[in-house]
């Protein structure tokens, strides 16, 4: 049999000009740079309002992919629910101790806190107490993640040189330069702060509770000037600061404007790409790493070494609770045992209010709350109201 003539099959072949397309992308990946553009924009959303608000009114975040979708997105936020931080993604819910009140938390601010202190307990209660610092509250401390922030934006304005130095091509480095005036420019509007804290301040005595699953928040505020935590944690955000949406939808338009110079570059994309990579990096740290309680604006200090009361048995944790602050356990009871109480604690908690009404327990002033280690190894059940409580919340 003769063979077959190649041109037979000529046509499988791909023809060269069709190569011409993914060759030029390859060699210049400009498209890519216009789509990764509009995506990621949750991940810049999370890193401004970790960073944004702070004494300094500079938010360190870097040049990314998203940032023209995210600022299209934050614009339909500002106008339908008029908020400018995201919604909180922990869940957990706050107990006014004062008032036995509760309620979801919307604040992202208590989000973050809660999440970076409290664990994923299965079985039994954990409470931890924490007091206020006499730090101006609401100013929140820069740490490493700040910092990191312009290191990494220095990074990429060097990189940004080497195209201009080699092959003296500078538009890398301007169109570097716009994205990362846009990215300082959006993080230090004002309705950051104006948000992230948007609560009074009162004087005297209060305790707030956060519960996530098994593990309780227990804060203990006194003296003058700390946040009303509960109005913050139920605060819907603030009014839009003047000129926040004026501002924000001329940074969108300017910031297309920079997509499309980014299309429009010919060579020496690849520099842009690697310089958006590693500010997508930084990004997606800065939104997610665990960080001090002091950054977010609040203060606290653990009280004691070990400020925690652990059990297998929640009702015990809650006797221990009450027998440090009153009302803590009483108040925590509905929202660890969800439904109907349990009989002994129905029992356990009349006989506390009754005490209570009778006077048998007083108010107790203290600015310094010391606490020793208290770890229950519950086999046995304590004596009921043996010990005098270290603080009292009032009613």
């Amino acid at each position: 049999m003769a063979p077959l003539a190649f041109d037979t099959y000529e046509h499988l072949i791909l023809p060269r000009s069709s190569l011409a397309p993914i060759q030029q992308q390859w060699h210049n990946p400009t498209t890519i740079l216009a789509v990764l553009s509009v995506i990621g924009g949750d991940i810049i959303h999370r890193a401004t309002a970790q960073l944004g608000g702070n004494p300094y009114y500079i938010a360190p975040v870097t040049l990314s992919f998203g940032w023209t979708g995210f600022l299209l997105s934050f614009i339909l936020a500002l106008v339908g629910d008029g908020r400018a931080t995201p919604r909180p993604d922990t869940n957990c819910t706050v107990v006014d101790v004062q008032t036995r009140a509760t309620s979801p938390n919307k604040s992202w601010v208590l989000g973050r806190l809660v999440r970076d202190h409290t664990k994923h307990i299965t079985t039994g209660l954990n409470i931890t107490f924490y007091n206020t610092v006499p730090k101006k509250q609401g100013v929140p401390r820069v740490d490493w993640v700040y910092h990191a922030g312009f290191m990494v934006m220095l990074l990429q304005l060097l990189l940004s040189l080497i195209p201009g130095i080699v092959f003296n091509d500078w538009n890398i480095l301007i169109v570097t330069i716009w994205g990362l005036l846009l990215g300082l420019a959006f993080g230090a509007l004002p309705q950051w702060k104006k948000e992230k804290w948007s609560c009074s301040t009162q004087d005297g005595s209060s305790v707030v509770c956060f519960v996530r699953g098994k593990d309780v928040m227990v804060i203990i505020s006194e003296g003058v000037g700390h946040l009303r935590l509960m109005d913050l944690a139920t605060s819907e955000g603030a009014p839009l600061a003047r000129g926040t949406l004026v501002i924000s939808a001329l940074l969108a338009l300017l910031q297309m404007g920079r997509l499309l110079t980014v299309a429009g570059l010919h060579d020496h994309a690849w520099f842009s790409l690697a310089i958006t990579c590693i500010g997508t990096v930084y990004n997606c740290i800065a939104a997610g790493a665990r960080r001090d309680c002091s950054t977010t604006g609040i203060h606290l200090e653990p009280i004691g070494k070990r400020p925690g009361i652990f059990g297998q048995d929640p009702i015990e944790v809650l006797k221990m609770a009450e027998k440090q602050v009153q009302y803590v356990g009483i108040a925590l009871l509905p929202v660890v045992f969800s439904g109907i109480l349990p009989q002994e604690c129905q029992e356990w908690r009349d006989r506390k209010l009754a005490n209570y009404n009778k006077g048998s327990s007083t108010m107790s002033n203290k600015s310094q709350w010391s606490m020793s280690t208290l770890t229950l190894d519950v086999t046995s059940r304590d004596s009921e109201d043996s010990e005098k409580p270290l603080m009292s919340a009032s009613k």
